[in-house]
């Protein structure tokens, strides 16, 4: 009984650690949301603020009106200081004080808010125009290009795909020409190394791998780089195991693997050898100090730096 007492306190714990966990995770995402929020505002609250503190100056400490006051805060914002209040040269006034500070920060709010603004406003009608360009009527020219898309598709059926249409949308819309295409294609067809007309999270993820094998960014695969990562992965009892996968794939007796006999590799028997650790060392050896090529080679191990 004392037994069964202790696990239902056990899980009592761990239920209010639980909903404790969750309760941080959505007061952080509200803060989080409040604050980019905040900050969407920020520059014309400043812009504002400043403003009002020169309104403030001219009522309480030189007794002018509101209007007048509102006049002098925006004029020298405006102009610079050039329509501030008039200053004293041969005296040290607070009047001088404030308005030389009050400019040399005013004029940079005001110019930036400015800025600010204008880029919110070109982001909106750029928007506005985008999409009046979607919604464009089609002409004459449009089909003599589909038809065209369609020759260099090889596709005798005259039948557009989403993709199809999307590379025809994309060259109407003035965001690429047709050498991108082409490179796109190619670089589609990269991916798809079994030629089946599409490509899968698993090749994706496979050209991942790869790009984390390739260290020195060459295109290919030597046999230091694949058994430090392997060793990094956990992939492999020891470096003699590592080897014997290497050269397993390396069928040419190359010295090196390229991205289809990896991929090949990858799929078959590569991702089922990755432990369950294996990805959060990924990440911390990716993302340590070990950043370039010269530091992770003389982090190999000593039997291959001679390779």
């Amino acid at each position: 009984d004392d037994d069964d007492d202790d696990d239902d306190d056990d899980g009592g714990g761990q239920s209010v650690v639980g909903t404790a966990g969750a309760d941080f995770e959505a007061l952080l995402s509200a803060t989080q949301s409040a604050f980019m929020k905040l900050y969407a505002i920020l520059p014309i609250a400043l812009l504002i603020a400043w403003i009002a503190g020169g309104v403030a100056y001219g009522m309480q400490y030189e007794g002018w009106s509101l209007t007048v006051s509102v006049y002098f805060a925006m004029t020298a914002l405006t102009t610079a200081g050039l329509e501030a209040a008039d200053v004293d040269p041969h005296h040290d006034t607070f009047t001088n004080w404030f308005i030389a500070f009050y400019v040399m920060f005013g004029v940079g709010i005001f110019g930036s808010t400015m800025g600010w603004v204008a880029g919110k406003l070109f982001e909106h009608y750029a928007r506005l125009g985008m999409r009046e360009k979607v919604h464009k009527r089609l002409a004459k020219e449009d089909l003599e290009f589909a038809s065209l898309l369609l020759a260099n598709t090889n596709k005798n059926n005259r039948r557009f795909g989403y993709g199809e249409f999307l590379e025809f949308m994309l060259v109407r819309l003035s965001l690429a020409d047709i050498s991108t295409l082409h490179d796109l294609r190619h670089r589609f067809d990269e991916l798809d190394k079994k030629n089946r007309g599409h490509i899968t999270i698993e090749d994706i993820q496979a050209e991942l791998e790869f790009e984390r094998f390739d260290l020195e960014k060459d295109g290919v695969i030597k046999m230091v780089e694949f058994v430090t990562i392997c060793g990094k992965l956990g992939i492999g009892q020891d470096n003699t195991e590592r080897l014997a996968i290497f050269n397993r794939i390396d069928l040419g007796g190359k010295g090196e693997i390229n991205r289809k006999a990896f991929s090949t590799w990858w799929h078959s028997e590569g991702r089922a050898q990755l432990p369950a650790s294996g990805q959060e060392r990924a990440v911390a050896y990716i993302t340590g100090d070990a950043t370039n090529v010269q530091q992770r080679r003389a982090a190999a191990p000593s039997i291959l730096r001679s390779v």
